[in-house]
């Protein structure tokens, strides 16, 4: 069976779908702002399809070398002293987003939620979903435990599942040995499979059976209109670009997005609402308007419109907030 479809109708059908999600620890959301048939991994997507399998693995290997000697130097200490094993360098090299075999995923449906929702807003939004616990079921026999290898392993044995020719059908989810403040805001984890140039959507549909499981390989579909009044909701639960994107790069994009979702306020929206013909105020009615709150905004709108004469000058009209005598 292919991943199954559940497209919501409404905000709150979203969230209901969602938290009844986030109350299983065993699954696993993965955040896709437009639907993609396919998950390959960043490698895949870099290296001409018509390498051989040698030659990607040259590829990939050639990639952490490199990423080795500009990071000695650039990393904080805590992350440079990590560059000793294979998968830690491939964990610090995702994060930062040089191309590796892992694919990104959350245990967090609202952090995936916010991803699905943040960027091209002419498309649906995907929520991915699958459980965990048939894939460390399914390939524990034959393979062992597969994370435990890949994070405390050496790099012997770790060569042994990943660096090989032919290489291994299998496909695990693993937590990241190397953290920083944005993995963990994000709660992230990785999908990683012994082979390369495969599709892990492919590999955990072949991996996970069908079963009556309301959760298992299922895409949950929050349509293109509903991307800001859903943003809007994870706004109000503190899940934006700036908490989960600690720093100010993650500070610019939030002030971004709240500029695009943020509605016009109820005073802003009735002096826009302000129409009619150009007018003339006395000095009476304008002091009495002025010492409203908000009074002062509704003359510079109108003046800007040019639909009263002047704005009211210092002695025509008093402070909008007026001390009491």
């Amino acid at each position: 069976m292919a991943w199954r479809t559940i497209t919501c109708d409404s905000i709150s059908e979203t969230c209901t779908r969602l938290h009844a999600m986030a109350l299983r620890d065993t699954l696993a959301f993965r955040g896709e702002s437009r639907y993609n048939d396919t998950i390959f991994p960043s490698i895949d997507r870099v290296i001409s399809t018509d390498a051989s399998y040698l030659r990607r693995l040259s590829l990939e290997r050639d990639a952490i070398n490199e990423f080795t000697i500009f990071a000695k130097a650039m990393l904080p200490w805590h992350q440079a002293e990590c560059l000793h094993r294979d998968f830690d360098r491939l964990t610090l090299m995702q994060h930062y987003r040089a191309p590796t075999r892992l694919v990104d995923w959350t245990n967090s449906p609202w952090v995936a939620a916010f991803f699905a929702c943040a960027s091209d807003p002419g498309e649906d939004g995907i929520v991915r979903v699958f459980d965990q616990t048939p894939l460390y079921e399914k390939f524990k026999p034959e393979y062992g435990d597969i994370a435990t290898t890949l994070q405390f392993g050496s790099d012997l044995d770790v060569g042994k599942l990943l660096f090989r020719h032919p290489s291994l059908n299998w496909i695990a989810t693993v937590t990241p040995p190397v953290t920083d403040q944005r993995m963990l805001a994000q709660q992230a984890f990785f999908s990683i499979a012994g082979t390369l140039a495969t599709d892990h959507g492919v590999l955990l549909d072949s991996a996970i059976e069908d079963s009556s499981d309301e959760f298992s390989k299922v895409l949950v579909r929050i349509p293109a209109l509903m991307k800001p009044d859903m943003l809007k909701q994870l706004h109000r639960t503190n899940i934006t670009a700036a908490t989960l994107f600690p720093g100010m790069d993650g500070i610019g994009w939030h002030i971004e997005q709240t500029i695009k979702i943020r509605p016009l306020d109820a005073r802003t929206s009735a002096i826009d609402s302000l129409d009619g013909p150009r007018i003339y105020l006395g000095q009476e009615t304008m002091r009495r308007i002025a010492a409203t709150r908000g009074g002062g905004r509704v003359f510079k709108r109108m003046y800007s419109q040019n639909r009263i004469d002047h704005p009211p000058t210092a002695a025509e009209a008093p402070p909008a907030h007026p001390v009491q005598e």
